[in-house]
């Protein structure tokens, strides 16, 4: 998500040097990792070594550019707005505030191949509720109730049978449920396991500590 910057189609062009000191980011080390992997043409899942220490060496190049969104902010929209940054990392709900504040934001998924999160119930394995809550998810799941799920939170939801019941309004709007082609180099990050949660950990830290 960007303020108008005519020229801006690719996470690469995030190392600019005419943007230091103006490009905002979540602290957040599986927002930002990814990033310099896709950029460099790498899986945001990889495991492989060499790639990770690229990404970390890349990054730090990027790092003059950057400043971190406070915890303290829900959204990057004042980050823009203020002139703080030009560039910021944001989702599809920012982009939605800012069209409904009627503020000059564009939002673009860039050429490498935006990222792909999501949101997900787990129940766990000891909990001594399992019934209700798998009464519940089905209760969820019920075509009409994801229907009004996504359009009470604006947040895209991979139910087909849901369809139907979601306002055209929202299923229409390419921030909110993008076309095929907008992902085409798109990549969802995977969970990790403990160690490789670790090895990105550990990536991040010294991405903190300038790559020490």
């Amino acid at each position: 998500m960007v303020l108008p910057a005519p020229g801006i189609t690719r996470w690469s062009d995030l190392w600019d040097p005419s943007f230091a000191g103006k490009v905002a980011l979540w602290p957040i080390s599986r927002a930002v990792i990814p990033i310099a992997l896709k950029a460099l043409n790498y899986s945001v899942n990889t495991q492989n070594p060499a790639e990770l220490e690229a990404a970390l060496q890349h990054l730090l190049k990027l790092k003059p550019n950057v400043f971190f969104i406070g915890n303290d902010q829900s959204t990057v929209v004042p980050t823009l707005v203020e002139g703080r940054a030009v560039i910021a990392y944001g989702w599809a709900y920012d982009a939605l505030m800012a069209q409904k504040q009627n503020q000059p934001i564009q939002y673009i998924l860039p050429e490498e191949g935006t990222i792909l999160w999501g949101d997900n119930f787990v129940i766990p394995a000891n909990s001594p509720h399992q019934r209700e809550a798998e009464l519940f998810l089905n209760f969820v799941l019920r075509p009409e109730i994801a229907g009004r799920i996504v359009n009470e939170s604006y947040y895209a939801m991979p139910h087909q049978a849901a369809r139907p019941f979601i306002l055209p309004e929202i299923l229409n709007n390419r921030l909110i449920y993008p076309l095929d082609e907008d992902l085409k180099q798109a990549e969802l990050t995977l969970p990790l396991s403990p160690e490789e949660e670790s090895l990105y950990q550990r990536l991040w830290q010294r991405f903190l500590a300038d790559g020490k």
